[in-house]
């Protein structure tokens, strides 16, 4: 699913052929960290909702 919008170039980068999908990508690892470190409290509700909008995003596209 998210392989076709991300793929590996030759020194093992994460590449994307679209700044929307590397910002939605940005959006989403950042909440991940801050939810997996237990810092969720540092993001706000719109930084939630946008990154629901981009996960959203990535399964229909994906």
């Amino acid at each position: 699913m998210i392989s076709v919008i991300l793929r590996w170039d030759k020194c093992g980068v994460i590449t994307s052929y679209s700044i929307a999908n590397g910002f939605g990508f940005g959006f989403v690892s950042f909440c991940l960290l801050k939810l997996f470190t237990k810092r969720y409290k540092e993001v706000t509700p719109v930084m939630w909702i946008v990154t629901i909008i981009f996960v959203i995003s990535f399964i229909m596209h994906g």
